[in-house]
């Protein structure tokens, strides 16, 4: 299942989006702040949802950075955008409560585009921890991006396998960092036979979960496979931003390990770099034409975790990956279920695989 634009019948890479970049007080009130794009070469109508209500929609005002990005996109020169939010709504805002950003196309509601911002409730890692995360400071656009991935892959899980985080027994987060995404498995929500393991290379995030987190067990791996996990032993794995940092070689050790890790029946949720990543990356023609053409590509290394592999400085990459690689050399480890492309952040595609056992 690859999803796109169904009024247009583009893909998500030509289609209208969006990105809210943070959630920030002014003026005595509270704003999102972002940018929004019709589709490729189309006029279109954008509108700004909160909490499923219609909002007047705000003047928009240059963004120099969006027109490069989208040379072909209509308004791209004035893309940015201050939405006013209700004060109570941002305040009162909480993970089982959040505030409810949606982007309509033409009156259109695009759900796989939707934000949700769950408030600041319990403990926030400190700014150094969350640039190795998210490759920045600011404290609202963390939460914003990490409960908005935790919802969407539950609302994917839930299309494509009928199955919910609650129906689970022992969940992986693979990449766990300093607890972006399961912070929001609260003990109230899980069962009492429920396990939350987080695994990372990156001890300094690692020790973070370890005292801040001490429901969900946090583990310290290696760089390269095994991990001390056992065999058979995960019902679920969620990987976020990992397999996009991955040179090809370690790719399939990691392939090899997590098919190790899962039950027969497993399902995996994981994100890569595809089509629309690369449109949002300013990647050149040429470029891009290596990618459609060999599936694989690295542009080389990533300096957000420098320091955590220090046998291997180079070991955090940036690459991006075809639908078509996907379903040939991944299926030789599990099956591919769906390919979501665009889902995470509005530009990382969500591969939902499952042990074939």
């Amino acid at each position: 299942m690859a999803v796109a634009n169904q009024e247009s019948g583009l893909s998500t890479e030509a289609s209208a989006t969006w990105c809210v970049d943070v959630v920030i007080p002014a003026d005595g009130g509270w704003v999102a702040a972002g940018w929004a794009v019709g589709a490729r070469g189309k006029a279109q109508e954008l509108g700004f949802r909160i909490n499923r209500k219609r909002v007047p929609t705000p003047e928009l005002h240059p963004r120099s950075d969006i027109p490069v990005l989208f040379p072909d996109r209509p308004g791209s020169d004035r893309a940015g955008f201050f939405l006013p939010l209700p004060t109570q709504k941002v305040v009162n805002a909480t993970a089982r409560r959040p505030l409810h950003l949606s982007l309509s196309v033409d009156g259109v509601v695009q759900p796989r585009l939707d934000y949700f911002y769950p408030g600041e409730h319990g403990p926030v890692p400190p700014p150094e921890n969350r640039r190795r995360v998210h490759g920045g400071d600011l404290l609202s656009s963390y939460l914003l991006e990490g409960f908005s991935a935790f919802t969407k892959i539950e609302r994917s899980l839930v299309q494509v396998a009928g199955r919910s985080y609650r129906s689970f027994g022992s969940i992986v987060d693979w990449g766990v960092g300093c607890g972006r995404f399961s912070r929001y498995f609260e003990p109230d929500r899980s069962s009492g036979r429920r396990s939350i393991v987080g695994i990372d290379i990156d001890e300094a995030n690692i020790s973070w979960c370890q005292e801040n987190l001490p429901w969900m067990r946090a583990v310290h791996v290696d760089s390269l496979p095994p991990t001390p996990l056992r065999e058979a032993s995960a019902d679920l794995v969620i990987g976020v931003s990992v397999f996009t940092h991955l040179r090809e070689s370690d790719m399939t050790l990691w392939l090899e390990e997590l098919r190790r890790i899962t039950r027969p029946g497993a399902l995996l949720a994981v994100t890569t770099h595809g089509p629309t990543t690369a449109a949002r990356s300013g990647l050149s023609g040429q470029t891009r034409a290596i990618l459609d053409e060999q599936g694989y590509l690295d542009l080389g290394q990533n300096p957000d975790i420098d320091g955590a592999v220090h046998d291997d400085p180079g070991y955090y990459r940036n690459v991006f990956h075809t639908e078509q690689y996907l379903r040939s050399i991944w299926s030789r480890h599990f099956e591919v279920l769906a390919i979501v492309e665009g889902l995470i952040g509005n530009h990382q595609d969500l591969v939902i695989l499952r042990h074939p056992g």
